[in-house]
């Protein structure tokens, strides 16, 4: 399912417009990332599990070296909570590691 499907099939079921879903969308997407960000965990589906972001610096460059430093890498996990993985592993689905 892509962005517009699901933008799509949420205003089908919630009975708003298209226009309103995608400022929700819209809204949603950009509060998620200014709290990623910040480095804050996002749990807004407790049942799914949540989102992490983590820091990651560069310890390998040497502090008397003319280089300059890399700025510091964000990586952002997913983890899924146990009943999430319940209910995938009913469906049918096969567990598979991302990233």
């Amino acid at each position: 399912m892509n962005q517009k499907e699901l933008i799509q099939l949420v205003a089908e079921r919630s009975g708003c417009s298209v226009e309103q879903t995608e400022q929700v969308y819209s809204a949603m997407v950009h509060v998620f990332s200014e709290a990623l960000g910040k480095g804050e965990p996002v749990e807004c589906l407790p049942t799914w599990g949540r989102f992490i972001s983590k820091r990651r610096d560069n310890p390998g460059l040497n502090e008397h070296s003319p280089r300059q430093p890399k700025k510091p890498r964000y990586l952002i996990q997913f983890r899924s909570s146990k009943e999430f993985e319940a209910k995938l592993f009913r469906a049918g689905t096969s567990k598979q590691k991302v990233g």
